[in-house]
């Protein structure tokens, strides 16, 4: 038998890897949102635009929301199984595109974190610093370095407002699971914030279909700082 070429063992080294390379992104179908497209629905709730897509399979609706006194957006996703096989979701494969990707933030970690954050904060306003009244003119003396009432009223806000936020998040984190048949998730994807407003691409993998959403997000900061 005539040996193969060292060319012509390239030429069918680099057709079975591209070919490979298409078996493998053939088995995703992406269905991006598409205004007036048959299988979209677009509403209004809570101040957001809530974006839907239909398949034979998957029911899938999405919405996203900046996080009030947190550096963190939420997207809320709701996906209903409508096939006839069990559906595994991973809520930390879902990411944000714009001029960079987005991966989502562990919902624990970012609870953890903004109450942290806050109760700092409150702390700091609880306990002013001394040595800056007195340069501001203060005199010494009994009750001269204790916090206003506004300080505290706003320490007791702060304390108050990162605590429920972040068990809010603890709730209503999408958690990996298992959809049979007929029934539904929905819950919270976490992403963390920009630092100036922009377009994204909420992409979400649910089974073998990828659905894309486009969204916007203002990217304010905080307000405790």
């Amino acid at each position: 038998m005539k040996p193969f070429s060292a060319a012509r063992v390239f030429a069918v080294v680099v057709l079975l890897g591209f070919a490979s390379g298409l078996a493998q992104n053939s088995t995703y179908n992406v269905i991006r949102w598409k205004y007036g497209a048959p299988n979209t629905i677009t509403d209004v709730t809570h101040s957001a635009k809530v974006e839907g897509l239909k398949t034979d399979n998957v029911h899938i609706y999405v919405a996203l929301y900046g996080t009030k006194n947190a550096d963190y957006n939420r997207a809320w996703v709701q996906i209903i199984n409508r096939g006839n096989a069990p559906l595994e979701i991973d809520p930390m494969s879902a990411f944000l595109r714009g001029d960079q990707k987005i991966s989502p933030e562990d919902p624990e970690h970012v609870a953890n974190s903004i109450q942290r954050r806050g109760e700092a904060r409150s702390q700091e306003l609880a306990s002013p610093n001394c040595a800056e009244m007195s340069s501001g003119g203060h005199t010494g003396g009994i009750g001269a370095c204790a916090p206003t009432n506004a300080q505290m009223q706003r320490s007791k806000d702060i304390l108050a407002s990162s605590a429920y936020i972040a068990q809010w998040i603890r709730d209503k984190g999408m958690k990996p699971t298992t959809l049979a048949p007929g029934e539904e998730v929905k819950g919270a994807i976490i992403f963390k914030k920009e630092k100036k407003p922009a377009e994204y691409t909420l992409t979400i993998p649910v089974g073998s279909e990828v659905f894309e959403f486009p969204v916007s997000a203002v990217n304010k900061a905080s307000t405790w700082d």
